[in-house]
């Protein structure tokens, strides 16, 4: 640095060189400020690109909640119309093992296992055994009505 002052000093006289050197914390002060409105503007791109992000993120998010909503929606239909569709079959299948064994179609070792089926199928699990009370309740209040009409007669 004593080196450019002493080369300023030969080519400027005193009061230029001193002019000059005054200058420069100007030079630097400006500097410092563009610095700073550079920095300033490149934290308030920073923060706008942030908050782009994070809607995009959000919308992302809703768009996922949606699509799992719907998907979910479809299993669980799915999942009762099948359920649906196998008691159907069930039942067709356990009626025509009636139908069959009531017309002595089921004899010997293969009439076994067609009563088998039947006692797998048709068995109460706990599931099914509250549907049971239920169903013998309305029917215990039909036969009650049943009787009370009996008796007005």
């Amino acid at each position: 640095m004593f080196e450019s002052y002493r080369r300023i000093k030969l080519f400027l006289s005193k009061k230029e060189a001193k002019n000059l050197l005054n200058g420069i914390p100007d030079s630097i002060r400006g500097l410092s400020h563009l610095i700073r409105l550079d920095l300033h503007q490149n934290s308030e791109l920073f923060d706008m690109q942030t908050q782009a992000c994070h809607q995009v993120m959000d919308e992302a998010e809703k768009e996922y909640k949606k699509f799992s909503e719907r998907i979910t929606e479809s299993r669980e239909a799915m999942k009762a119309s099948y359920d649906e569709f196998m008691a159907e079959a069930q039942a067709s299948a356990s009626r025509l093992i009636v139908v069959m064994a009531s017309h002595c179609y089921l004899v010997g070792s293969s009439g076994e296992l067609f009563i088998e089926y039947l006692v797998r199928h048709c068995a109460l699990t706990d599931n099914n055994r509250g549907d049971l009370d239920i169903l013998n309740k309305r029917v215990e209040v039909k036969e009650k009505e049943q009787v009370q009409l009996n008796n007005l007669s």
